[in-house]
């Protein structure tokens, strides 16, 4: 399993990850049109861990700069109403859908990381009971 994002500074990924206590991994994949880098069905066991609910993670958009970054959170809401039925349906089922945005950033005494989230993203996000979560990395 991945845990470590190294790219370039001022670049960035945004990972889908999804939760849910019974779909199958194939569903998601095939309703979403989006190979994901990890996909277990509840009960299947990674080493000696049994996956108490159903994981799916997917690297879903990544670039470059300011420009580029509000390109990609156009592409997520994009990506979010086209879907909008099966994100619906997900979490009416207690499944649990996350947008994580990693991004690196140079390693100085001065500020560490400035990302703004207009407001239209961050609605769409919520409409849709979607979490978010930034992780920083050093370059």
């Amino acid at each position: 399993m991945e845990n470590e994002f190294e790219e370039k500074p001022h670049s960035y990924r945004v990972d889908l990850n999804l939760h849910h206590p019974s779909r199958d991994p194939g569903v998601i994949t095939e309703a979403l049109a989006i190979e994901p880098w990890f996909a277990k069905r509840k009960g299947e066991f990674v080493g000696d861990i049994e996956h108490k609910a159903t994981t799916w993670l997917c690297h879903f958009q990544k670039g470059d700069g300011n420009a580029e970054f509000s390109e990609t959170l156009e592409r997520v809401v994009s990506f979010l109403s086209k879907h909008d039925s099966f994100f619906s349906t997900f979490t009416e089922e207690d499944g649990t859908v996350e947008m994580v945005l990693k991004v690196t950033v140079p390693f100085d005494d001065g500020k560490l990381l400035d990302v703004r989230l207009d407001t239209f993203f961050l609605n769409e996000l919520a409409q849709r009971n979607v979490s978010l979560r930034v992780q920083a990395w050093s370059d």
